[in-house]
């Protein structure tokens, strides 16, 4: 498979969604989704969240849910909020590094950069820090 190389920003972030206690590392695209971060994971981090949806999926139907395709993450809709039952296919990139990523919400989840305190691993988001 030929992946696309995509320009991200050069330094890799923590993010997390909502309200979700999961932070994971990610680079940035250089533009935003109605003002939230768009995101691109490496392998490891795009697991952190596939096994996070996994399981919280596995006690409310209504969250999404991933597999892996080979090297496509294939996500599962757990609502109805579109017109399709068909999976979407989060084909991979590759940022200037060589690193595959994986977009997953980049243009539909809340996103943000958090600061994660090094003493009690609270995630802060950047915007709420004085």
């Amino acid at each position: 498979m030929t992946t696309k190389t995509v320009p991200l920003l050069p330094d890799t972030v923590p993010v997390a969604w909502d309200s979700s206690e999961l932070i994971v590392w990610a680079r940035l695209y250089d533009w935003r989704w109605n003002g939230f971060a768009c995101p691109a994971f490496d392998r490891e981090n795009t697991q952190k969240i596939v096994d996070y949806n996994n399981k919280v999926h596995a006690e409310d139907p209504n969250i999404d849910s991933f597999e892996w395709d080979g090297d496509v993450l294939v996500q599962h809709y757990g609502d109805s909020r579109y017109d399709t039952d068909e999976p979407e296919r989060i084909e991979p990139v590759t940022d200037d590094k060589g690193v595959m990523r994986w977009a997953v919400g980049a243009w539909s989840w809340t996103w943000s950069e958090v600061w994660q305190c090094p003493h009690c691993k609270a995630a802060i988001p950047w915007e709420a820090m004085p």
